[in-house]
């Protein structure tokens, strides 16, 4: 669901990522919340366990699928390959 990081830089203060297309429509948007609960696990410090806001300018198209393009750092401190 998130748009992928192909590159950070140590500890994150820099992110390369693919481009989306925006804006994403509002049908979409609701459409990806209705799954959003299924595909997420992480649950960060003092957050309601979603690392990104319901805006749609936070999220885009990539390859034809709904992903957030503006996420907390936090999400990517957590990840091994960042």
């Amino acid at each position: 669901m998130l748009c992928p990081v192909l590159w950070c830089s140590r500890p994150a203060f820099v992110s390369i990522m693919r481009r989306a297309t925006t804006p994403v429509t509002k049908g979409a948007l609701d459409e990806r919340k209705g799954v959003t609960w299924l595909e997420w696990d992480y649950a960060g410090p003092s957050d309601d366990g979603l690392p990104f806001e319901w805006k749609p300018s936070d999220w885009g198209y990539l390859d034809g699928r709904v992903v957030a393009v503006d996420y907390a750092a936090t999400a990517e401190l957590q990840d091994d390959s960042c």
